[in-house]
Parts: structure tokens; C-alpha cells; sequence
């Protein structure tokens, strides 16, 4: 049994070293951006949000409301901008950001 443990921190680590492409971080940026705006995901975040933040208010159904209310918007409105593949892959420096300066 430690020699499979072994085998799989090995595989893993390996793994985590890999580099990443820009291609392979844009991909994964607009999978992750696509998964987060979809219904079900918007469903379940809007349930955890609830779950999470609501019943520590003085009022906890106007909570509930206000978050069933808006977080679809919310979500449509900040995802595209905060989690922006380039930029994000850019800030990991995943994908070198070419300057816009020209050097002499």
C-alpha cells in the first residue's frame, strides 16, 4: 500500500511540475469562466452564498431574496471581466504579455 501512496506522489508531483502552456492556460481559463456562468453552477453558487452568508444577518430572508434575486446577474456580469482569460493567464505569466512600447 505505500509503494501505490509512493507511485501516485510521485505521478502527481510530476504532474504539478509539468509547464503550462499559454494555450493550455487559456483553454482551462475559458473552461473555468464557461463552468462558473453556467445555470448549475450559478444554481449552486447562489445556494452556498444562502447557506453561507444569509443566516448570520438580522435578516436572513431579505438576504435570501436579495441573493436569488441578483447573483445571476451578478455572475453574468463579473465573470467575463474578473476571470478574462488572457489577463488571468497573462497575471500567472502563463502567456508573456508582449509590451506596447517599442524598444529602440
Amino acid at each position: 500500500m505505500k509503494v501505490i501512496a509512493a507511485i501516485v506522489t510521485i505521478c502527481l508531483a510530476s504532474a504539478v511540475r509539468a509547464d503550462v502552456t499559454c494555450d493550455d492556460c487559456l483553454e482551462f481559463g475559458g473552461n473555468m469562466q464557461a463552468y462558473l456562468m453556467s445555470g448549475d453552477s450559478i444554481a449552486e453558487q447562489t445556494e452556498v452564498l444562502v447557506a453561507l452568508l444569509c443566516p448570520q444577518l438580522e435578516d436572513p430572508a431579505g438576504c435570501e431574496t436579495g441573493i436569488r434575486t441578483w447573483w445571476a446577474g451578478i455572475g453574468a456580469a463579473m465573470y467575463p471581466v474578473f476571470l478574462e482569460p488572457g489577463a488571468v493567464c497573462g497575471e500567472l505569466t502563463a502567456c508573456k504579455v508582449k509590451g506596447m512600447v517599442a524598444t529602440p
